[in-house]
């Protein structure tokens, strides 16, 4: 059972946050680049906090991005083929017990798959952003006191973090002191290799790495 982390206080806030994130591309390699560098640090899928799967539907070749935390905050990040990416968060401090009001509002019904999908629980809900091409948007309906309090910045902050910011994450998180020059490597999917794992981790067997391939993070051949 996981215990609660902290997330690095990343300089941002969540009313500027969706004018922060950069493009969908940047976005989903930003998630690969987690993913991957959580699996070394927790090689058993269930113990990490981010996660990435590349074949989340093969037939639309839609990927998915994720994070939790083990005490109920999550969220789910759904990329699609043409730029397109959408992003539903849920903050169980947050919540009230229903879907905040008006969270939803204005999000284009070419995301009706992304609403209607059973594996987000759309029923809990405290944020959400899409892109649909023209930039990262969210409902004009919620005021910014509510915003502030959604969750957003700091689940989303590693989006935008640099890689000290993940350094501090990994040592709160999984007590271990990783170099924000390796993890800078990783940012940039420099192709995996044995060598650059364990300069990572020193004990790191990636032959023992749950859904490594789901990651999708270019290895070398």
């Amino acid at each position: 059972m996981w215990t609660r982390g902290m997330l690095p206080l990343v300089t941002t806030d969540a009313t500027s946050l969706v004018y922060r994130l950069p493009s969908v591309l940047d976005v989903e390699r930003r998630c690969v680049a987690l993913a991957m560098l959580d699996a070394i640090l927790s090689p058993e899928w269930e113990y990490r906090y981010y996660s990435f799967n590349r074949y989340w539907d093969r037939a639309r070749n839609q990927r998915m991005g994720s994070f939790r935390d083990g005490c109920g905050d999550e969220y789910f990040i759904l990329f699609s083929s043409d730029a397109v990416a959408s992003i539903k968060g849920f903050d169980h401090e947050a919540f009230d017990g229903r879907s905040v009001k008006g969270v939803l509002d204005g999000i284009p019904d070419a995301f009706a798959d992304f609403k209607n999908e059973p594996a987000f629980d759309m029923e809990h809900i405290t944020f959400c952003l899409w892109n649909a091409g023209r930039g990262w948007q969210r409902s004009g309906a919620l005021a910014d006191g509510i915003i502030a309090k959604d969750g957003s910045a700091s689940m989303l902050g590693l989006l935008v973090g640099t890689p000290a910011d993940y350094t501090e994450y990994a040592r709160d998180n999984f007590e271990i002191a990783v170099s924000a020059r390796v993890v800078a490597r990783f940012f940039t999917l420099e192709k995996l290799t044995s060598a650059l794992a364990a300069s990572l981790r020193h004990d790191v067997d990636l032959t023992q790495i749950e859904n490594i391939d789901e990651i999708g993070y270019p290895c070398s051949s």
